[in-house]
């Protein structure tokens, strides 16, 4: 019998790694000399689309990821939870592309969570930029204000 939505929400809440997740939020600070790049980053970096802007009023353009769907095609805390965990559920959404209510209380629950792993995505950015290569593993750089990120340990 096939589970209904809210008990496969509930089953990756009870069984998969939150805990782990909320330790990471609990520690992570823009301005560390060290990260550890975890398989939840490498998920999520697979799913970013890079794009070139061009800003009014800049002087040159930036390449960056849309920064209302930097994972995919809705919200960005959906997005982040579809590219972790539930890519096996058909859809989030009802007919009219709104989040259904079940996945809507998780998504409430772990907004600040879900917040935080995006802003560490920026040092994951970093290093790859640093290293022209990303894997599993503590980086580390000399000070906050530079990007010199080098592998110091293999996971």
């Amino acid at each position: 019998m096939e589970q209904s939505l809210a008990m496969r929400l509930e089953t990756y809440v009870r069984e998969n790694k939150w805990k782990e997740l909320e330790e990471a939020q609990i520690n992570f600070n823009e301005s560390c000399l060290s990260f550890e790049v975890k398989e939840y980053h490498l998920l999520l970096l697979r799913e970013m689309t890079p794009r070139y802007k061009i800003s009014r009023g800049d002087y040159y353009a930036v390449i960056t990821t849309d920064s209302k769907r930097p994972y995919g095609n809705s919200n960005m805390e959906a997005d982040i939870l579809r590219c972790l965990t539930i890519k096996d559920l058909d859809s989030f959404y009802d007919e009219d592309g709104c989040v259904l209510p079940e996945f809507k209380v998780l998504l409430e629950e772990k907004q600040v969570l879900l917040h935080t792993l995006h802003a560490q995505m920026s040092i994951v950015l970093q290093i790859v930029c640093a290293t022209l290569s990303v894997e599993l593993g503590v980086y580390k750089r000399r000070a906050a204000w530079t990007s010199d990120w080098t592998k110091v340990q293999k996971i």
